[in-house]
């Protein structure tokens, strides 16, 4: 479980340090894309699961393995929430888009909503390796690991 933290830790500082050795860090903060991701990606998830799959989800990772029919439904949690931040981040690339499209016109607003359209993306792929990829693998690894026993 400690190299998950560690992990989670370097991979966050090599994400930032990226982030900051072209620009400021805050030139990829864009609250109401990280609402749209973060919070339309964990709406949609909820709308296909209970509270006590999301929990069991979070048990398997984090907790004691459990049976394989549990194991197996905590992988499909995880890899549809990592299915849903990349479709939430690919709609706001879309809507960034099609905002850029339609103020050709204007080319002082083109830069702002194509940073609009690629934050979005960035958001969508970022926030699913921070935890549900790594979750996703922890589980199917169990899930191997109990299969060759």
């Amino acid at each position: 479980m400690i190299l998950f933290f560690v992990g989670e830790f370097l991979f966050i500082g090599l994400v930032a340090a990226a982030c900051i050795s072209g620009s400021n860090l805050f030139d990829f903060l864009d609250i109401p894309s990280l609402l749209m991701v973060v919070g339309g990606g964990f709406f949609v998830t909820i709308i296909s699961f209970s509270f006590k799959d999301i929990g069991n989800a979070f048990a398997q990772v984090f907790g004691e393995s459990g049976e394989r029919i549990e194991l197996r439904q905590a992988a499909y949690f995880w890899f549809a929430v990592i299915r849903n931040l990349l479709a939430v981040g690919a709609i706001g690339t879309l809507i960034g888009n099609i905002q850029m499209l339609g103020n050709l016109e204007d080319p002082s607003t083109i830069g702002p909503c194509m940073a609009i359209s690629l934050i979005t993306f960035f958001y969508g792929i970022f926030f699913s390796g921070i935890l549900p990829l790594p979750a996703y693998y922890i589980i199917q690894r169990r899930l191997a690991n109990d299969s060759s026993e």
